[in-house]
């Protein structure tokens, strides 16, 4: 069984983990009958769909928060090996990494796999992976650029219409490897050799360009306004 969380900022703690079991409680609500009323009770404090619940004894722990979703997890998976995947996991708040390394750290049958930008080293997230490591619970690979034929097979698939080989050549340029700005080029780029000029220079430009639906004139007012304030502030 795979669960897959987007991570982003919440500013809530435990934001994630609420995320989570939020997921396998509107999937299935019948596993809430199978954690035991402890349990219940604290991830009721994580989150009103864990409701009714009896009243909590106390503040909440971490260690509750660890056992409670492992007992969640484990009755989702109904005696499966559970794969939790986390994508953006630099975006975590603390409260979150502790949680997920702990769970990591306990191992199978629930097993996490983090997809995460290089952290400084005294970030929270970054102190678990090498705490993970030491442990000889979890490998790290680091992610290599895409090469051309990778990148143009990225655009191929991100793309309407296949751009063509001008453009193709053009955007893997200027992409470098990096499948995230391979995509945005691909959503701007023009269908015909003949309008290369339209296609963005950069990554910023095709995300100004593909969101940001004002007039030319408009447009060249902002930036404008922005290059005097950046004049202003030097």
């Amino acid at each position: 069984m795979v669960l897959r969380l987007d991570a982003v900022e919440t500013g809530r703690t435990y934001g994630a983990v609420a995320s989570i079991a939020e997921g396998i409680i509107l999937d299935n609500r019948a596993v809430l009958d199978r954690i035991g009323a402890p349990a219940r009770t604290v991830l009721s404090l994580l989150s009103p769909l864990a409701l009714p619940a009896n009243n909590p004894q106390g503040p909440l722990g971490r260690h509750q928060v660890v056992g409670a979703m492992r007992r969640l997890l484990l009755a989702a998976a109904s005696g499966r090996d559970l794969l939790l995947q986390v994508d953006d996991a630099h975006l975590l708040d603390d409260a979150d990494v502790e949680v997920l390394v702990q769970l990591a750290m306990v191992g199978a049958p629930v097993f996490l796999l983090i997809a995460m930008r290089p952290m400084a080293p005294e970030a929270a997230l970054a102190r678990g992976v090498s705490r993970l490591q030491r442990a000889g619970c979890l490998k790290q690979l680091a992610l290599a650029p895409l090469d051309d034929d990778e990148t143009r097979r990225l655009v191929a698939r991100a793309s309407s219409t296949t751009p063509p080989d001008a453009v193709l050549d053009r955007i893997v340029s200027a992409a470098e490897g990096n499948p995230f700005a391979a995509i945005e080029l691909a959503g701007c780029a023009p269908t015909g050799a003949g309008e290369l000029h339209r296609l963005p220079g950069s990554v910023a430009e095709a995300i100004t360009a593909r969101l940001c639906d004002v007039p030319d004139d408009a447009m060249a007012l902002r930036i404008s306004v922005s290059a005097c304030t950046l004049r202003s502030l030097l």
